[in-house]
């Protein structure tokens, strides 16, 4: 029977893609669960199906307001608990926040694993040394598996998907806030260099 492993990312959908390698390589030694936003379970299809998905949107990655505890939906966060339940042997995040740590204290993990921050060392029983900060965050997933027992390739080693030219290319150009939108002109730029290599855009 496999350890149980409880991995919390709960950010966006690129932290998500990052985390793939990870997650694919730990489920084959693992029983993981994946607490993170719900678009996780569309991934999950395509990429890690053996991970199974907890949808939660945690306050805290909020653009505003993250920190008006007051607003906070605790009426979704308490039932959270019931994951305890599930008696986790290990419980990490390879994120350096300590809501996160405490986010694992909250639901008994047994070896909580993290890089700590602020004082969150006090949550965790294996922090470990955060990689170089100017490194990829990929970075913080290798260390994370090594940690586990199990080992990653280096970033410049990773396999991609096969190469599919048929079919079109959709670019969308927005954002869920006008602070993360990237001009539109370099869009066109982008799209007018993909036709030139026959693509259609």
């Amino acid at each position: 029977m496999k350890p149980k492993l409880l991995v919390v990312e709960l950010w966006g959908l690129g932290d998500l893609i990052i985390a793939t390698p990870f997650l694919k390589a730990a489920s084959e030694r693992y029983e993981v669960t994946l607490l993170a936003k719900p678009y996780a379970q569309d991934l999950q299809l395509h990429f890690w199906p053996e991970v199974k998905v907890v949808p939660f949107v945690a306050p805290w990655t909020a653009f505003k307001h993250k920190y008006n505890l007051l607003a906070w939906p605790w009426r979704a966060i308490f039932p959270l608990r019931k994951l305890s339940s599930e008696r986790f042997d290990f419980g990490l995040s390879a994120r350096w926040d300590p809501r996160d740590h405490l986010l694992l204290t909250f639901l008994r993990a047994r070896r909580r694993l993290g890089y700590p921050r602020m004082g969150s060392q006090l949550f965790l029983n294996q922090p470990l040394q955060r990689p170089d900060p100017s490194a990829h965050r990929y970075e913080n997933w290798r260390a994370m598996a090594d940690s586990l027992g199990f080992e990653l390739p280096a970033r410049e080693h990773l396999s991609l998907p096969a190469h599919r030219p048929a079919g079109e290319i959709l670019i969308h150009t927005g954002a869920g806030q006008v602070v993360r939108v990237w001009p539109l002109d370099r869009y066109r730029n982008l799209a007018a260099r993909l036709r030139l290599k026959n693509y259609r855009v």
